[in-house]
């Protein structure tokens, strides 16, 4: 058997629709979430600034009609015309059963990159820029870093501040994003621990 982690969402067939969101990590301008009908993960914007909402929240969300171009950077991302608005909330315990659909593979590298980072210019938007991570033993957090092993090596990255005020007390699962570019590089981070 085969694991393969859809991540790529469909940006043409979304423009304007009503989304269904299972958040989770977000900030002001932007989340990661699972498109519900179709179990894609998506990077989410939008332009003015509204309060995170927590992770396992259901969210209704409209896509912008304005997409522009495919970021090579994160190729999921998806525009919206506003910040998601709760609609419900999921038990941990059923939003786990959902991203079991989603789970990085374990016989690949974190994003398919191998090291902490790439540089920008590798980057063409075929690979996936967001994954839900589930390590094979519990990740420590500490310092703003988390430490976990993933394929027989521990991996230590930094966790982003909004992340560490949401991460429950024994968190299982990571959300493993892509950075800006800096310097030329983009870096693995953690944006949320499940």
């Amino acid at each position: 058997m085969v694991a393969v982690a859809v991540t790529i969402a469909g940006r043409t067939s979304l423009v304007g629709a009503e989304v269904q969101l299972l958040l989770l990590a977000g900030g002001q301008r932007w989340c990661a979430a699972m498109h519900v009908s179709t179990g894609a993960l998506v990077s989410a914007r939008w332009h003015e600034p509204a309060a995170g909402l927590a992770p396992f929240v259901l969210a209704t969300a409209w896509v912008s009609d304005d997409q522009g171009d495919v970021d090579p950077v994160r190729p999921e991302e998806v525009s919206l015309k506003g910040p998601p608005q709760q609609a419900g909330h999921l038990s941990r315990r059923r939003a786990e059963r959902m991203l079991r659909a989603v789970l990085h593979p374990t016989t690949e590298h974190l994003l398919g990159i191998p090291g902490p980072a790439t540089p920008y210019w590798t980057l063409d938007g075929t690979g996936p820029s967001i994954a839900v991570v589930a390590p094979s033993h519990a990740p420590v957090v500490a310092d703003g870093q988390c430490r976990f092993r993933w394929r027989n090596r521990v991996h230590t990255l930094p966790v982003l501040p909004h992340a560490l005020t949401t991460s429950p007390a024994r968190p299982r699962r990571l959300v493993v994003a892509l950075s800006a570019p800096r310097r030329g590089y983009c870096y693995k981070v953690v944006v949320a621990l499940l």
